[in-house]
């Protein structure tokens, strides 16, 4: 993966989050992100996809 507009891929298993580049939030979230289980880490990544196309529809609807 590349960089994204100052994020970077969480290099955590499974995660598949983009975290910001700066120090204080990418360590929030890794030390958010190994307290979760992978059960957890792919309950976020279903529950952003659903928010991503849900925005989208309602985009579209506009």
């Amino acid at each position: 993966m590349t960089k994204k507009f100052g994020r970077w891929p969480c290099p955590t298993e499974g995660c598949g989050e983009w975290i910001t580049s700066n120090a204080l939030g990418r360590a929030s979230h890794l030390r958010a992100c190994r307290k979760r289980t992978p059960r957890e880490r792919q309950e976020r990544q279903r529950k952003k996809a659903i928010d991503a196309a849900t925005k989208i529809d309602v985009l579209r609807s506009n």
